[in-house]
């Protein structure tokens, strides 16, 4: 984004004289064009005129080839919307709408600035789709809520309580706070991880190597000399003069195959596979139940600070649990609140929360801090993914260098036997 709070600020003083075309609603103009290279563009501009836009293209150094008014209907329709949102935008166009609209610019002002301002495609294209809407007598709730792929539930549910209550400056404030925790607690598991990837990684990439390259070649000197091979060494130099013949499919079908397993990983059937296997396993388990209460505990303190009702809360943060069965604790949830049940009976009943939480929770309830009590509760438990991390990690180096110690000495004793057989023929009687 291209303007900071001091910008802002001037802008909310003086927007007429700065921006006059905001003094009234402007039309959308869809074009396509080519500039001083030759390349073809295709978009839409905020003009007052169609010989506005026209001169504004001009002035850009476009060659105007179509230039039509967007008329009425949503701009998605027209424009396919595709392409990455960064969490790094979201929390970008949180923070600053919620300065545009506490230093006291209307919503649409406020929007207008941020396309002026992004120079990502796909956002600048959602905002300008947002902004129609909103002009067309849209809520900003249901503007967001054209794109549920780029903003979830949590955002949603926020947006329209600021609406109704008035407070939508706070709710992007709090907002943006909450994306940044999750893209902080994101960043650390991802940075976690990557050495024991990486390392993994390269053994697949030496095994590869190994298969197709160098353990032929060693076969190919074993069958000129006629020495009697043990059974396991055929089998490995049988696999390694299939992958050698079949070297350019080998190849090919490793990305193919990384490829597919991403996309059963992701499905429904993938993710309750890697959660069976994660919540198994002694020192993961407690990674994931961590995570997910950090994530959960923080949601939900963000809604509850935002003014959205602790049924509806409960039943959002539900979303953002590593869980098969989320989908029937949220209805648990929301039906016991709805029969007058208090949270932390309601998380004692649930059994997935420990003890300490739930404690927690009983002593945000009796003294009327129950946001600040969840996000201190977060807090822990982020510092107990981190450690628990960490201690992974620790157990992990050791173990993959094991791992590898155990393949090369397996390779290098399948192929030493032969040698010393071969040896033992060469030697005289």
């Amino acid at each position: 984004m291209l303007y900071n709070s001091t910008t802002i600020r001037i802008l909310s003083q003086h927007p007429k004289n700065l921006f006059p075309c905001y003094s009234y609603l402007m039309p959308l103009f869809k074009y396509k064009a080519t500039d001083k290279k030759g390349k073809l563009i295709a978009d839409i501009i905020n003009a007052s005129s169609e010989k506005e836009a026209e001169s504004l293209l001009k002035d850009k150094g476009y060659q105007v080839l179509v230039l039509k008014e967007q008329k009425e209907g949503s701009l998605s329709a027209d424009i396919k919307i595709s392409g990455k949102f960064p969490v790094k935008e979201k929390i970008s166009i949180c923070r600053y709408l919620s300065t545009m609209m506490n230093a006291g610019l209307p919503l649409e002002e406020s929007v207008n600035l941020l396309i002026k301002g992004t120079e990502n495609k796909t956002v600048k294209k959602v905002l300008q789709d947002i902004s129609f809407s909103i002009r067309k007598g849209s809520s900003l709730h249901s503007s967001f809520g054209k794109y549920p792929k780029f903003f979830d539930d949590i955002f949603l549910a926020m947006v329209k309580t600021g609406e109704i209550s008035g407070t939508l400056d706070q709710s992007f404030n709090h907002l943006s706070i909450q994306f940044k925790r999750e893209e902080d607690l994101r960043k650390k598991v991802i940075g976690s991880l990557l050495y024991p990837a990486i390392i993994i990684s390269l053994m697949l990439a030496i095994g590869l190597l190994m298969l197709t390259f160098v353990l032929p070649r060693l076969g190919k000197v074993f069958t000129n000399l006629n020495v009697e091979l043990p059974p396991l060494t055929k089998l490995l130099l049988n696999i390694s003069l299939f992958m050698q013949k079949n070297s350019l499919a080998v190849l090919l079908s490793v990305p193919v195959l990384i490829f597919l397993l991403t996309l059963f990983f992701r499905s429904k059937k993938g993710g309750r596979l890697i959660y069976l296997i994660t919540s198994k396993l002694p020192v993961l388990k407690d990674i994931l139940l961590h995570y997910n209460l950090t994530r959960f505990n923080q949601s939900l303190s963000a809604l509850l600070k935002g003014g959205v009702s602790i049924g509806e809360s409960l039943e959002i943060a539900c979303q953002s649990l590593i869980l098969p069965g989320k989908k029937k604790l949220a209805d648990q949830f929301a039906k016991e609140i709805s029969q007058g049940t208090s949270l932390t009976e309601v998380f004692l009943r649930a059994k997935i929360f420990p003890s300490l939480m739930t404690q927690m929770v009983a002593v945000g309830e009796k003294t009327g801090t129950l946001e600040k009590t969840l996000l201190d509760t977060a807090t822990f438990y982020q510092e107990e993914v981190e450690n628990s991390l960490k201690n992974f990690i620790t157990l992990l180096e050791p173990i993959l260098m094991i791992i590898v110690g155990i393949a090369v000495g397996f390779m290098v004793l399948t192929f030493i036997s032969p040698i010393y057989s071969l040896i033992g023929k060469l030697q005289p009687n």
